[in-house]
């Protein structure tokens, strides 16, 4: 198996595990829920488990060998996360999100939990 079916083909089922079922919005199932948007951030430190120049030139020497792969015919370049990615401001322009009521009311009762102006409504 190439690279690049591997990781299409491993994405969203690990994106939808992650995303869908840790935050309680809908996976990809016969199973509803109210929530059908979630949002799932995971931060680690990585210099707490080990060196951090060490870590990145793993990456780095990672994403070089996984862009070095043979293609599937027709399929496009393999680009890693932030790659070719429109500017912060160019997404604000042309990026609409659209929340539900109950994520609404999430971000609404967090920014009072940390004493901030919630998020307005377009």
């Amino acid at each position: 198996m190439r690279w690049h079916t591997w990781i299409s083909s491993a994405k969203p089922l690990t994106i939808n595990v992650l995303r869908a079922a840790l935050t309680g919005s809908d996976t990809v199932s016969g199973r509803q829920s109210e929530e059908a948007q979630g949002t799932l951030i995971i931060a680690l430190d990585v210099a707490q488990l080990r060196d951090l120049d060490d870590y990145t030139a793993q990456v780095e020497e990672f994403i070089a060998h996984v862009k070095s792969s043979e293609l599937e015919p027709g399929a496009r370049a393999i680009r890693a996360p932030g790659e070719s990615a429109p500017s912060p401001e160019a997404m604000a322009e042309d990026t609409e999100i659209r929340l539900n009521a109950v994520t609404t009311g999430h971000l609404h009762r967090i920014a009072q939990q940390l004493g901030i102006e919630p998020p307005a409504s377009r």
